[in-house]
């Protein structure tokens, strides 16, 4: 029998193919202002603002590929509850594979204005498989040994102007790949470098541990150019 009691994760993004709402976080936030008299004390305050910045976890029910760009960073969507609807830009689109693991999703954006629209949007290609094992699903690096993880995050920097907490008019900069992978070095030699696709390698830690195999943290960035609506 369902516990009633159990939530339900929201789907902010409307759902898609391929891919269950595992949890969602709304990110809302507000402030308040106050005034204060000569003592100190607070004698007037009001919320400004109030506006969501959701994400959403994802797991795979099926192969999903994102070819015709259903994620696309700097999308505009609407999402209504209780007879309010939001305008939200999806910023970043984030997929977490491991070995052993089963792959997830995660969808991230920001409120914009009740009015908005897409504006520009950076496209970005990939296939993740329902597999428990590491998917460099950007093909972001040329590697000899197996990897253990990747990370592969697709971002945009988001430009949003507000007038008492809300948003009025927004843009958007700055589209990239990251990917960030470890790999575990169970023989001696091999080779790790950024695939041609990638424009910089970033080599980060080096664990040696007692009685373990060698393992090693690389990074790939890429930089997008996006596409007026």
């Amino acid at each position: 029998m369902a516990n009633s009691g159990f939530s339900a994760p929201i789907d902010y993004w409307g759902g898609f193919s391929g891919l269950v709402a595992k949890s969602s976080e709304s990110g809302y936030n507000a402030s308040v202002v106050t005034a204060k008299n000569a003592k100190g004390d607070t004698i007037a305050f009001d919320r400004i603002g109030g506006i969501i910045n959701p994400s959403v976890e994802y797991a795979l029910t099926a192969a999903f590929e994102n070819a015709n760009n259903v994620l696309a960073l700097g999308k505009v969507v609407s999402y209504t509850v209780s007879s309010t609807t939001r305008k939200l830009m999806m910023t970043q689109v984030v997929v977490k594979t491991v070995a052993g693991e089963p792959p997830t999703i995660t969808v991230s954006g920001v409120q914009v204005e009740n009015s908005a629209t897409t504006k520009r949007t950076y496209p970005v290609a990939f296939q993740v498989v329902p597999r428990s094992k590491a998917q460099d699903v950007a093909g972001a690096f040329d590697v000899s040994i197996p990897l253990h993880s990747v990370e592969t995050v697709f971002a945009i920097d988001p430009v949003v102007a507000t007038i008492g907490g809300w948003p009025t008019a927004h843009d958007l900069n700055n589209g990239r790949i990251e990917a960030n992978a470890t790999l575990i070095q169970a023989v001696a030699g091999g080779t790790w470098d950024k695939s041609e696709d990638f424009d910089a390698l970033i080599l980060g830690d080096e664990s040696r541990q007692d009685a373990s195999y060698i393992s090693r943290n690389l990074s790939a960035i890429k930089y997008l150019t996006g596409v007026d609506a």
